[in-house]
């Protein structure tokens, strides 16, 4: 029986991790992409270190986004399989 509970927490560290890794990833993304923001339009000073930490934040913010959409997409795919099953 506990090897069936430690396959558990196996695939249960497995999804944690990919899913640290996608978010991650994601912002990485996310502000390479903000990158070619004309923050000099937007912002007064965009050299500054605040508007350098808006920029991580709006990456940090949007990346999660992307990121939470991703993996709840992947969650449903994987969940959807329960809906065919014959019961």
């Amino acid at each position: 029986m506990s090897g069936g509970l430690s396959d558990v927490y196996y695939t249960q560290g497995i999804q944690a991790l990919l899913g640290m890794l996608v978010t991650l990833v994601c912002i990485a993304f996310v502000w390479y992409l903000l990158q070619d923001v004309r923050w000099e339009k937007l912002l007064r000073q965009p050299a500054h270190s605040r508007a350098r930490l808006l920029q991580l934040v709006a990456a940090i913010v949007i990346g999660y986004g992307v990121a939470r959409f991703l993996l709840d997409y992947w969650a449903w795919t994987g969940a959807i399989k329960w809906l065919f099953r014959a019961g």
